[in-house]
C-alpha cells in the first residue's frame, strides 16, 4: 500500500515538469499475447553511424534490434517501415567483428548475444560496397519484407537504428531497465501529456484513465 501511494503522489507531483525524452521515438512493445516477445522497441531520433548507434542503444539500457525469427521481422516491417517510413534504412544489431570475413554469412553477431537464428539477406548480400562493410541496415523491399545490407561504419551511411531491449513490465519505460523509479513515471507522463506512443499503454491510440491505470498497476506490482 505504500509503494502504491508514492506512485500515485509521484505521478500528481510530476504531472507539470516531465522531462522530455527526445532521443527515443515510436516505441511499440510486441506482446506475448500476439506470439511476442514482450520486447519493446523504439527508433533513435538522431542519424549517425553504427557504431555511434549500437553505444547510445547501450547507453539507454539496450541494444541495436536483433532479429531472430520472420515473425519479428514483420513485426518490425509494420511498426517502422511501412507508410511514411517506407524505403528508408535501419541500423539493427548485426554485425562482423574484425579480422573475421565479412563476406561469410556465419561470422556474423548479434550485439546482444542472441543467437543467429534466423538471416533475411537481400540478394548477393553481404558483399564488398563502400569500404569494411561490417554493420547491417534493414531496409523494405516490394515484396512486403526487410531485408538485410552490409555498409561501412563511416558517413557513406549515417541513419536512425530500432533499438531493443526487454522490459520486466508495461511501466518500465525508461533506464536503468530492469528498476522501477522516478525515471519511469517521468517517461510516462511526458508521454501521455504530449501524446506519444510511449504512454499509449492498451495499444488502442486514445490516452486515457485506461492507461494511466494500467501504469499505475503495473509500477506496482514491479519487476519478476
Amino acid at each position: 500500500m505504500q509503494r502504491n501511494r508514492w506512485a500515485i503522489t509521484a505521478l500528481c507531483l510530476l504531472a507539470g515538469s516531465a522531462i522530455a525524452q527526445t532521443d527515443l521515438a515510436e516505441f511499440v512493445v510486441w506482446p506475448v499475447a500476439d506470439g511476442g516477445n514482450g520486447h519493446r522497441y523504439a527508433l533513435t531520433v538522431t542519424p549517425a553511424s553504427w557504431t555511434a548507434t549500437e553505444a547510445f542503444a547501450e547507453s539507454r539500457g539496450g541494444h541495436l534490434a536483433s532479429i531472430t525469427s520472420a515473425e519479428e521481422s514483420a513485426f518490425l516491417r509494420t511498426a517502422y517501415l511501412t507508410g511514411t517510413g517506407t524505403g528508408r534504412d535501419l541500423w539493427i544489431g548485426l554485425t562482423c567483428p574484425a579480422p573475421l570475413d565479412y563476406l561469410d554469412r556465419d561470422t556474423w553477431v548479434w550485439t546482444d548475444g542472441s543467437p543467429v537464428t534466423f538471416m533475411n539477406w537481400r540478394g548477393a548480400q553481404p558483399d564488398r560496397g563502400g569500404g569494411d562493410d561490417r554493420y547491417i541496415a534493414v531496409n523494405f523491399l516490394r515484396d512486403g519484407s526487410i531485408v538485410w545490407d552490409n555498409y561501412p561504419d563511416s558517413s557513406f551511411r549515417v541513419v536512425q537504428g530500432i533499438v531493443e531491449w526487454p522490459s520486466c513490465v508495461v511501466a518500465d519505460l525508461a533506464g536503468p531497465f530492469g528498476v522501477l523509479d522516478l525515471s519511469d513515471i517521468s517517461a510516462f507522463i511526458d508521454g501521455f501529456v504530449r501524446n506519444r506512443s510511449i504512454a499509449d499503454l492498451d495499444g488502442n491510440g486514445i490516452f486515457d484513465l485506461a492507461d494511466v491505470n494500467l501504469f499505475v498497476q503495473s509500477f506496482v506490482a514491479g519487476c519478476p
